[in-house]
């Protein structure tokens, strides 16, 4: 496969002084020759003139004719201190951009805008006004508009005579005052009385009669015994609630019989929503309360003196019933804990 030609240089013209010999290249020789001429004037030693002089002509000869890579040794060493010194590292940098409701520019009048003025002087306001005036508000109408404005003028045209015509009121009607009358009727309601006592008398002992016979052929039957209700006990545990003066409370009862308390587990931790029951000894409740979030309660009524049972009742925790008595006296808070 044949190589691409390397492209020439077709656009720049270049002068040649023999053959292909352009006046760049001659002038390369010549600067090499005259520093070589410069050096062998000079007084320095055989060794060093001579090894000088061959190397200035020979470098002018090789910038002049040697090319390396296609490229004469000029265009390398140029080259190379180019990229010396040029930068080898760019930084990207943002420029702020202005936001377009900001970028607005008021516009300048022209030179017709300028030029152009309205006269708005006293005169000539009173002479437009009075030009308005003359004109008035006319609007070009169809013929929609003309029957439109016919049948309102006719539907007004109606209610321009209008007769009233006068209602007479009835006149109202006045009631006599009616005086109640109260008759004597003590003597017939007393007979009455007596005469219904008399017969419910009566109708009672036929009944009578009516249930001897009829159990006549029959035992006997006692009659039973009322009972009466008896106050029912329950079992009393032995085990009395405990009382805790540090437990964290914002205000300690000040009232005798009032109960306040916090329900905790065996590791000290709050339980709440906790449903507490207060009960006599006969079992009945006194009163049901729930603690709160700290797992806190208190009663705002006071309890008579006596004896109470007092149970918890919470989902996933087992608490034991405990008796308190009152006896007047303030009560340090309750500290109730779970099994």
């Amino acid at each position: 496969m044949r190589d691409h030609p390397i492209p020439q240089d077709v656009v720049g013209y270049k002068f040649h002084i023999v053959g292909n010999m352009t006046l760049k290249q001659f002038a390369e020789v010549a600067l090499g020759v005259v520093i070589a001429v410069i050096i062998y004037n000079t007084n320095l030693i055989g060794i060093v003139k001579w090894t000088l002089i061959i190397l200035s002509a020979g470098f002018g000869v090789i910038i002049a004719f040697v090319p390396i890579e296609e490229r004469p040794l000029d265009h390398w060493i140029t080259t190379f201190f180019k990229i010396i010194y040029n930068p080898t590292k760019y930084y990207w940098k943002k420029e702020t951009e202005i936001p377009f409701a900001f970028t607005h520019q008021k516009r300048e009048k022209t030179k017709e805008e300028e030029a152009f003025e309205i006269d708005l002087t006293p005169a000539r306001r009173q002479r437009i006004k009075e030009y308005l005036s003359s004109v008035g508000d006319q609007k070009p109408t169809d013929s929609f508009d003309d029957e439109e404005n016919i049948k309102i003028r006719d539907v007004l045209a109606l209610y321009e005579n209008v007769q009233v015509t006068e209602i007479t009121a009835t006149p109202r009607k006045v009631k006599p005052n009616l005086v109640p009358k109260v008759r004597n009727l003590a003597k017939k309601s007393q007979d009455m009385v007596e005469n219904s006592e008399n017969i419910i008398f009566q109708q009672q002992q036929q009944t009578n009669k009516k249930i001897e016979i009829a159990s006549a052929d029959k035992t006997i039957l006692q009659p039973v015994p009322e009972t009466i209700p008896i106050n029912k006990t329950i079992e009393i545990p032995k085990e009395t609630i405990s009382t805790n003066e540090s437990l964290p409370f914002p205000k300690q009862p000040t009232t005798p019989n009032t109960i306040v308390g916090m329900v905790l587990t065996q590791d000290n931790k709050l339980v709440d929503q906790a449903v507490i029951t207060i009960k006599t000894t006969q079992g009945q409740v006194v009163s049901s309360l729930k603690t709160n979030l700290l797992g806190q309660f208190s009663l705002s009524t006071a309890l008579p003196n006596g004896t109470y049972i007092i149970s918890v009742e919470k989902t996933d925790f087992q608490f034991t019933e405990k008796t308190l008595t009152l006896s007047g006296k303030i009560i340090t808070p309750l500290e109730i804990r779970s099994v």
